[in-house]
């Protein structure tokens, strides 16, 4: 999806925005003022105002009638403040910059969310700040699009966030695919076929089968046989000690086997198998107060 899609008048969106924590607040009534362009009221007081002023960068997530289902990612500007049709608010425009699309194939959106208004005054005020915002679209569209990109400094700007595709060359593609659902891993059946398949680990990692030929299409290196040599060690978070021992379990009932002996600090659990073709995998849970003081620290304390 290029563009904005056309949502109701009456849409209600969910404004995120950082400080650098994600906050998320509903907005009533958005307006799509182009293609890209956002027109929204905030009341001068909302905290979301003062981050979006310190840190532009917001999504607005819009679910409406007619299968709309969308993501619009920009930076925020505030085009008006007092807004002249309403002084308690102040007018804020979104230079769309990308727009995620949601629509899935199994379903239609066929409603957002809606409401019983409980005061006609606050309705009516609604109605007056939409129909302003309609009135001036252009002014405040020729205001966003000239101010300029206010983004915070450098420093203060969360790292970005990628995603991890990991590949491993298989000899039976099938027989592995079985191996780890039985694990309890999903795979992705866009990106996966004949050749390969795409594991998920999680919305930010992926492990991808490929068979030996197509592994092969990727490096000009030699192929190393996994049982023989070792060429990663991959380790999978757990929740728990518990679930350390289900994992690890189930891989070596699903036929894999012991790649070394477990590994317990009190703090920190873990357990190790091999695959089906030799890739070493390690299962590890650490304690939420190591996690946020740091392992070294806790074997310290230990001591």
């Amino acid at each position: 999806m290029t563009t904005l899609p056309h949502w109701p008048a009456r849409t209600v969106a969910i404004l995120a925005t950082t400080d650098p924590a994600p906050h998320a607040i509903p907005v009533s009534a958005p307006v799509r003022a182009a293609d890209d362009l956002v027109l929204l009221t905030l009341r001068r007081d909302r905290d979301s105002l003062t981050r979006l002023r310190e840190r532009p960068a917001v999504a607005l997530t819009i679910l409406a009638g007619d299968d709309v289902a969308c993501t619009a990612r920009g930076h925020a500007s505030v085009a008006e403040d007092p807004m002249a049709a309403d002084p308690a608010f102040a007018v804020v425009a979104i230079a769309v910059e990308h727009v995620d699309d949601h629509r899935q194939p199994a379903f239609r959106v066929t409603a957002g969310v809606d409401r019983e208004w409980a005061d006609d005054g606050e309705r009516a005020a609604l109605g007056a700040r939409v129909s302003a915002l309609g009135a001036r679209t252009d002014e405040f569209a020729a205001a966003a699009r000239s101010a300029p990109a206010a983004r915070p400094p450098q420093a203060q700007e969360a790292p970005m966030s990628r995603m991890l595709f990991v590949n491993l060359p298989v000899a039976d593609l099938p027989a592995s695919q079985v191996f780890f659902r039985a694990l309890g891993f999903d795979f992705d059946p866009r990106f996966t076929s004949g050749s390969c398949a795409c594991m998920v680990l999680s919305d930010q990692a992926y492990v991808m089968l490929l068979d030996g030929d197509r592994f092969e299409d990727f490096t000009t290196k030699p192929v190393i046989n996994a049982r023989a040599c070792t060429e990663a060690i991959l380790c999978v978070s757990a929740e728990s000690r518990e679930d350390v021992d289900v994992l690890a379990d189930a891989a070596l009932a699903a036929g894999g086997s012991v790649a070394q002996e477990p590994m317990d600090h009190g703090f920190m659990y873990g357990r190790s198998f091999h695959d089906l073709d030799g890739h070493h995998w390690e299962v590890m849970w650490m304690s939420p107060e190591a996690a946020e003081r740091g392992p070294a620290d806790m074997a310290d304390q230990a001591a």
